[in-house]
């Protein structure tokens, strides 16, 4: 069964035009198309775009969330590339929550004295 942008969007809570941004990016190789070219996503597409949006809010640039696209399409060949990655960024996200947390404390204090 696949389901078209509006379908997507809805179920991703995430915008039309966001997806669409994501594919001009070349972020949705894996997307098929109909023969009048608009986008037909399989149930399978939403973990991809769901990974995608995430590391975007995450603050990874589009072209670093490309070549981590790039490598899920290779398959289990780059598991460990994909790994190492991901490990990478969560590592990132770790040190700007603990970043964000200071900075709430200063708030805290500030409100206190």
């Amino acid at each position: 069964m696949s389901m078209r942008i509006g379908e997507v969007a809805e179920r991703m809570g995430i915008s039309t035009s966001a997806i669409r941004f994501y594919d001009r990016k070349g972020l949705l190789p894996f997307v098929d198309r109909d023969e009048h070219g608009r986008r037909q996503f399989k149930e399978n597409d939403f973990n991809y775009i769901e990974t995608i949006d995430c590391l975007k809010r995450s603050g990874v640039p589009i072209k670093t969330i490309a070549t981590f696209i790039e490598l899920c399409m290779q398959g289990d060949a780059s598991l460990r590339q994909r790994y190492d990655y991901l490990d990478e960024e969560e590592q990132h996200l770790q040190a700007k929550i603990e970043e964000l947390q200071a900075q709430q404390a200063f708030l805290h204090f500030k409100k206190w004295y």
